[in-house]
């Protein structure tokens, strides 16, 4: 149906014109009130309006539009196409078609579940006088209302003589399916768009748009109900703290706590379960409220050090009668506008995905299923392998296992999802470092725009499955910030240590390689404190951090004995770079910088290196420091170790 809609919203515009003139005023509002009224009433008249006229028309999705090759369609070599389509609504699919040698009769289009199903859900006919010339043509039917991410199948035939020819491009072009001739796939593709409805598409992405909302409320509540009653009851500048600082450690801290608790109730020989699962968010929830009804009762129990809280710095508290009230709110608009762009490119990109990307997702993906088939820890992999050792860091496995026990997705789709949920958390973890360092909430929302919407790094993640690195960059920065205020503190409690050795010992449990990066920033912090003597504190408090974590991952340091991990270790650390393999070599290279960042993000890293020098930022240039560390400890062959 061709269809403009110009008719349509002219007289959608004089309605809209003409409707308000015939409210009468039910209260006596100043005219401003009324006018501000009547103006929401136009937008929403006129969105409402535009939806439903919407309907009359159609989207159509360019799937494969190359047709450089051109295949014969005749009656006896019938052209057929697997794909998947991506919205709901689907009610026609145009195919690039050219007339052939002398064609008479009609072209059928019928469209199946598979290519071996025995009826066609749809079909639709045109006739070959329709093809007067090279070009796409539609074949209608009636729409599919659930369409989306499903997979399907079209087959063209020809009832008559001569033939049609087809476009027709190679393999690669297109992803989702591969083309048929005469019933036998080929290395092909053919040209095509897929046209769906609107009101159906819009309808369907929006209640798609709610389970994305749902899935993220979820792990939320998953992850940082424990987290923030953790942090609430234990480190004691928390009433300090921003709400969005206080949301991302949560989540950071949270993570943390799920390999930790499954390790001890292995060691204890109980079996998680889905009660297991529900109880560390449901007991979070009770603590939050007990803690929360004291401090309500008694108002002093919120700070129990006011002279350390005083000085935490992590969020320069802003105060309400004496700035703006639009300059302290901006920013957290400004991150709210950010994180939904964020959450947007994480999981469009995966809505019509079967499973995660890359080869580490196959692994992941298998361990999480042993956890879920076990009911916790395991020794044997079978029947998915032979091997009958793990001594693998476990953290982002029983985040997905949880998640599955919970949603009742499959634990492929929930690897999938958990991996992108991990994508848009590492982004929050940057937040409240950045605060603590650039003493400003517009630096917090600065570095998460920057890791969010500009670099690659996480979002490559998307399609690069290296979840488990994933989960420990979102503990990392929690981690380091806890116990950095710790070494900071007077305050030499228990309870502060004890929540610094939790989240030190749930990193170790996720990802190895990141959890060396915390020693790293024990060094950096002891060489900028040389100078005030507080050498001696800060070499305590480290060694109780890494007793206290060594003391939770006790029964996993035992187990790490009993598999190939400690020879393959060796092995590596003994190895001199001389030696190491010139393909392993060419792989660690670090090669053109810009493949990393943008070369304007480097130019503003600079600066932000030489402002921190210039206003002899401490915080700034401990990290920078971290940051110097960090990069020789990834990159040893710069320095000839192994």
């Amino acid at each position: 149906m061709k269809y403009t809609g110009v008719k349509h919203f002219h007289s959608l515009k004089i309605f809209i014109r003409d409707y308000p003139q015939s409210i009468t005023p039910m209260s006596s509002k100043s005219p401003y009130a009324m006018f501000i009224k009547m103006k929401l009433v136009k937008i929403i008249l006129f969105l409402t309006m535009a939806v439903i006229l919407s309907g009359c028309g159609a989207y159509a999705k360019s799937e494969q539009a190359a047709h450089p090759e051109l295949v014969r369609i005749s009656q006896d070599n019938q052209l057929g196409q697997t794909f998947v389509a991506r919205y709901d609504g689907l009610q026609g699919i145009s195919v690039f078609l050219k007339p052939g040698q002398d064609p008479s009769g009609e072209l059928t289009l019928a469209l199946y579940e598979k290519s071996d199903s025995p009826q066609a859900l749809r079909s639709s006919t045109i006739q070959n006088t329709e093809i007067k010339a090279a070009g796409f043509f539609n074949f209608p039917f009636a729409p599919i209302r659930k369409s989306a991410a499903e997979s399907y199948y079209l087959e063209l035939t020809f009832d008559g003589s001569g033939n049609i020819r087809a476009g027709s491009a190679p393999g690669n072009s297109y992803l989702s399916g591969a083309q048929y001739l005469g019933g036998t796939p080929q290395n092909s593709q053919s040209a095509f768009r897929l046209n769906y409805s609107t009101t159906p598409l819009i309808l369907g992405l929006f209640l798609e748009g709610l389970s994305w909302i749902g899935y993220l409320i979820l792990a939320i509540l998953m992850f940082a109900l424990p987290g923030w009653a953790a942090l609430s009851w234990l480190f004691p500048p928390w009433n300090k703290i921003y709400w969005i600082s206080k949301i991302s450690l949560s989540i950071g801290i949270g993570i943390a706590f799920y390999p930790v608790i499954l390790l001890w109730l292995n060691s204890l020989g109980i079996h998680s379960t889905t009660l297991n699962v529900v109880a560390l968010p449901v007991l979070g929830l009770i603590f939050i409220i007990i803690k929360f009804t004291r401090e309500k009762r008694h108002p002093r129990l919120k700070i129990r050090n006011p002279q350390d809280a005083a000085r935490t710095g992590i969020d320069p508290q802003t105060e309400s009668n004496k700035k703006n009230r639009l300059q302290q709110i901006l920013p957290d608009i400004s991150f709210i506008v950010i994180l939904l762009f964020i959450i947007f490119t994480r999981f469009w990109p995966i809505r019509i995905i079967d499973a995660p990307m890359w080869g580490d997702s196959y692994q992941h993906t298998m361990i999480a299923q042993l956890l879920a088939d076990n009911g916790g820890l395991f020794n044997s992999w079978e029947p998915y392998a032979q091997l009958k050792s793990f001594t693998y860091h476990f953290g982002f496995h029983s985040l997905v296992s949880n998640f599955h026990w919970i949603t009742g997705l499959s634990m492929i789709q929930s690897t999938l999802w958990v991996g992108q949920i991990l994508n848009i958390f590492a982004i929050i973890a940057l937040y409240p470092l950045a605060v603590m360092i650039g003493k400003n909430k517009w630096a917090g929302v600065f570095a998460v725009f920057i890791a969010g919407m500009i670099s690659s790094m996480p979002m490559v993640y998307v399609n690069w499955g290296r979840y488990t690195q994933l989960a420990g960059q979102i503990i990392l920065p929690a981690v380091i910030l806890i116990a950095w205020k710790n070494l900071d503190s007077e305050d030499n409690s228990f309870r502060w240590h004890s929540l610094v050795c939790v989240g030190l010992a749930g990193l170790a449990l996720t990802h190895y390689r990141v959890t060396i990066f915390i020693p790293l920033f024990y060094i950096s912090y002891l060489l900028f404190h040389l100078k005030k003597r507080r050498s001696g504190k800060i070499i305590t408090r480290t060694f109780i951090h890494a007793g206290g974590m060594l003391l939770f991952i006790f029964p996993w340091v035992i187990r790490l004995f009993e598999g190939t991990l400690p020879r393959i270790f060796g092995s590596q650390i003994s190895t001199s770079a001389s030696n190491v393999s010139e393909a392993l070599q060419n792989s660690n290279t670090i090669g053109n910088i810009t493949s990393y960042l943008p070369a304007y993000v480097w130019f503003l890293l600079l600066l932000a290196v030489g402002w921190g020098a210039f206003s002899r930022n401490r915080k700034s240039m401990i990290f920078i420091f971290l940051w110097l560390l960090i990069f020789l400890t990834a990159n040893p062959n710069l320095q000839r170790l192994p």
